[in-house]
């Protein structure tokens, strides 16, 4: 399957490769107006965005979150 999406992805990025060599877009204004590059161009039409690393939590953290009843403990596979 990853070998699929990653085709899917490819073709994709030759798609959009295309429509901005067809037209690029236009950045800035007088004579600071120039083609975007395509690699900006391409995060922004897959609107990339900044990974954010999940905050770690403490045993005691869990531990207290276990007595509220706020996290249950069960045994692998049920």
């Amino acid at each position: 399957m990853r070998v699929i999406g990653d085709a899917l992805e490819d073709e994709r990025r030759d798609r959009a490769y295309w429509s901005w060599r067809e037209q690029p877009p236009m950045v800035g204004t007088g004579e600071q107006r120039h083609a975007m590059p395509f690699d900006e161009f391409w995060d922004r039409l897959n609107g990339k965005q900044t990974e954010t690393k999940l905050p770690e939590i403490s045993d005691e953290e869990i531990e207290a979150l276990m007595k509220m009843g706020r996290i249950g403990l069960r045994p692998p596979g049920t």
